[in-house]
């Protein structure tokens, strides 16, 4: 499964891992899988277009900690870095609030509902308020590793 996510041309996934303590350390390599985040390029012929988000916190013990909002930013930090994106959109459940107010705090707006599916769509742009906060502008550190 790991080398199918390796070889995804239209897809970019990043593992939310925690150790043992519930703490991130470099030093301690007892960690486990809590979740991930997904980055789908949905036109193949222009990855700058606007791309996809989706986050997924599996284990319950590890929500509202944290994780989603900063597995989303060093997301978008990445590929706004590396593949020059310049938008990017989250199709949520009407009813997962959570999500919706993770969204809403890294700068992403109400852009339309999809009633069929229960589904609201927000997202957020190159000339939007809060793009600062995607590119690092705005004084907030985006990291990733690269291995």
């Amino acid at each position: 499964m790991c080398e199918s996510w390796q070889k995804d041309e239209d897809k970019l996934t990043f593992i939310i891992v925690e150790n043992s303590s519930g703490y991130m350390d470099d030093n301690d390599d007892v960690r486990h899988m809590v979740g991930d985040v997904n980055c789908f390029f949905n036109d193949p012929e222009d990855v700058k277009a606007n791309v996809e988000l989706e986050v997924m916190v599996a284990e319950v013990g590890a929500r509202r900690r944290g994780y989603a909002k900063e597995a989303v930013s060093l997301m978008m930090g990445y590929v706004v870095r590396e593949l020059g994106v310049k938008g990017f959109r989250a199709q949520i459940l009407e009813k997962n609030v959570g999500s919706i107010r993770l969204f809403e705090r890294l700068g992403f707006v109400f852009r339309k509902r999809i009633d069929v599916f229960g589904e609201v769509v927000y997202a957020i742009g190159a000339g939007d308020v809060g793009w600062g906060r995607v590119t690092g502008v705005e004084g907030r550190v985006i990291g990733y590793t690269r291995s």
